[in-house]
């Protein structure tokens, strides 16, 4: 298995990655031209090279070197954002900074160094749990900052671990009500009684907030988180929607 994740990683390398920049393209060797608006997705993509440093910084240093590296050069190249902010990394679209607090949080749980959290805990507190709206039907972020954006899976599950992860990491009550009032409010309002995070399901929220599910849970041991961490999970896994022959879906061509 190690093998096959090295190579794959190795593709996403030379394949998609400005080796100088430590940020990916859109395509092969940015072959369209088309990675000026690439954001969510360099959190997914150096998540990998977060994932393979954690493989191998115990048994190859040269692979984890190399890591390390393009991991400090996405974050000294604030994941090419193009748009700014204080912290290099705040955008318009509330999800594309959601993604990218998580990745700095992994980053800082493999490498070990504060400074990467630091930044995560700056863009969560000044950029984006300064969009949330309250209203009848709870408490909730708009998935971008125009004036008439509302809430979607999408923004609100990995805030709600984002904000689970700095209550662990901060010990600051604040945190965990951020984290349980979004959870509240995308089970009421987002959530289908089936195990679909939403409609149309997509693989990847139902992973973000099954896993916000399982940290409420080992966070407050409330029995409730533990057993809709498994119902969200479980449908990825054995839904149509979601799976075929056994793999995850492809989730279309868009990026």
């Amino acid at each position: 298995g190690s093998t096959k994740a090295d190579s794959l990683t190795n593709v996403l390398i030379e394949q998609f990655m400005n080796k100088t920049k430590g940020t990916f393209y859109s395509t092969p060797h940015d072959v369209e031209h088309s990675s000026t608006y690439i954001y969510w997705q360099q959190a997914h993509a150096i998540d990998v090279l977060t994932y393979g440093f954690e493989r191998h910084k115990g048994d190859d240093s040269g692979l984890s070197a190399k890591y390390r590296l393009y991991m400090q050069r996405w974050y000294a190249n604030h994941a090419n954002n193009y748009s700014s902010g204080s912290t290099g990394f705040e955008n318009p679209y509330t999800d594309d900074m959601c993604w990218i607090c998580l990745s700095l949080l992994h980053i800082s749980e493999a490498l070990g160094v504060k400074s990467y959290t630091t930044t995560a805990k700056r863009l969560f507190d000044n950029a984006i749990i300064k969009r949330a709206k309250e209203d009848d039907r709870g408490f909730w972020l708009p998935w971008n900052n125009s004036s008439d954006s509302g809430p979607n899976a999408c923004t609100e599950a990995p805030a709600c671990l984002a904000a689970a992860k700095l209550f662990l990491l901060y010990n600051d009550s604040t945190y965990l009500d951020y984290a349980v009032k979004l959870y509240d409010f995308t089970v009421k309002n987002i959530c289908k009684t089936d195990g679909r995070v939403e409609e149309p399901p997509l693989t990847y929220t139902q992973g973000t907030f099954g896993e916000a599910c399982r940290m409420l849970y080992h966070i407050t041991g409330r029995a409730t988180y533990k057993l809709n961490a498994g119902t969200y999970i479980n449908y990825a896994f054995t839904n149509g929607r979601c799976t075929s022959n056994g793999l995850l879906r492809h989730e279309g061509t868009s990026m």
